[in-house]
């Protein structure tokens, strides 16, 4: 499984990235937060405050959003957008 990440203004998309989810024992909201730890640093963002509702829609929805009121410092973007990707559930019609 992947995480997707990626940075908004308005309705276009400044920067995005994915990375693999670690393997292991670990729940599945503690490997997301490894991801977005790692995301922060190569994208040189402040660091988001995690909201109840965003565990929530990460497990229920596979995908949250951050805002400004989820950074201590101004952030320069709309929102910075996280989904959860499953290669094995893909389905391409074919």
């Amino acid at each position: 499984m992947q995480l997707w990440g990626r940075i908004m203004r308005g309705h276009r998309t400044q920067q995005q990235m994915t990375l693999d989810l670690p393997e292991g024992e670990l729940p599945l909201v503690a490997k997301v937060k490894l991801c977005v730890d790692e995301m922060v640093l190569q994208m040189d963002l402040p660091r988001p405050i995690w909201f109840a509702g965003n565990e929530k829609d990460i497990l229920d929805f596979g995908r949250t959003e951050f805002h400004q009121d989820h950074f201590i410092e101004p952030i320069n973007f709309t929102r910075f957008e996280l989904e959860l990707i499953d290669e094995e559930d893909k389905d391409f019609g074919l």
